[in-house]
This record gives C-alpha cells, sequence and structure tokens, in this order.
C-alpha cells in the first residue's frame, strides 16, 4: 500500500529532493544495462531503460511490452534516443502525485530512490526475458 501524504508534505518532499537532485536526468547501469531517471514538467520522476540496437526488444512499441513486463503504471513510452531504443514508465498516473500541477499534489510523490527500485524491477524482468528467449533458441537449435 502507498503511503499517502498531504499537499503540503508531497510538496516539501518534492523540494528537498531538487536539492539533493538538481539536474533533469540521471544516468545508471543496472545488470549491464543503462537506465535514466527524467524529471518531467510536472515534477515527476520518470524511468528508462536504454536498449542497443539489436536488443530482442529493440523497436517494439509500449503497448506489446506493456503486456510483457510489469511496472508501477505499465510501459508508456518507447522511443529512439541516440542509438538506444528507450522503453520506459511514469509516475504521473492516478494515485501520483504530480507537485507542479496544483490539481494533482495530493496521492503519492515518487521518490528518485523509488523510481531507481522500479528500474531494478525492470531490469530484472527484461534480462528473465532475454534469457528465457536465448534458452528456447538453443533447445531450437539442439
Amino acid at each position: 500500500m502507498m503511503n499517502y501524504k498531504t499537499d503540503e508534505e508531497n510538496l516539501a518532499l518534492y523540494h528537498t529532493e531538487l536539492k539533493e537532485y538538481p539536474e533533469i536526468e540521471y544516468t545508471y547501469h543496472i545488470d549491464g544495462y543503462k537506465v535514466s531517471i527524467m524529471r518531467s514538467r510536472e515534477g515527476t520522476n520518470n524511468g528508462y531503460v536504454h536498449l542497443p540496437s539489436g536488443h530482442h526488444f529493440y523497436n517494439w512499441n509500449y503497448y506489446l511490452l506493456d503486456k510483457i513486463f510489469k511496472i508501477h503504471g505499465g510501459i508508456t513510452f518507447t522511443g529512439l534516443r541516440e542509438d538506444d531504443w528507450l522503453i520506459g514508465f511514469d509516475t504521473s498516473n492516478l494515485g501520483d502525485s504530480c507537485p507542479l500541477r496544483s490539481n494533482r499534489i495530493r496521492g503519492h510523490y515518487w521518490t528518485h530512490a523509488e523510481v531507481l527500485t522500479e528500474l531494478n524491477k525492470l531490469v530484472g524482468q527484461i534480462v528473465y526475458k532475454v534469457s528465457k528467449l536465448a534458452k528456447a533458441d538453443y533447445d531450437a537449435e539442439q
């Protein structure tokens, strides 16, 4: 169960996070995958996994990926960035706090750390699915 805070608590949490993470984007690496957290214009933290060219899920649309991967709010974004195919999720769903929208402050504000945890879950699912596909390919060749 998510911890819903008051408008004032969410705004204070947002401003605390803004001091700790002043940049719009932060990049990390999880299990060999580049991931990023980007702050939206609404003040929410959104998560993205960068898939390199040649990856099994490269160029798949978010609608199909959402049926495969389970993540907060579902997969809501896919798109090309440089040579990487990004798959992402946002934290501005029903029940989520959007601190820079006056009518959507109440709810759960997804912190940078929580989005990073969700990215860990998503990468874990990607690694699992890719390994299952590789095993199926290997079994088919035998």
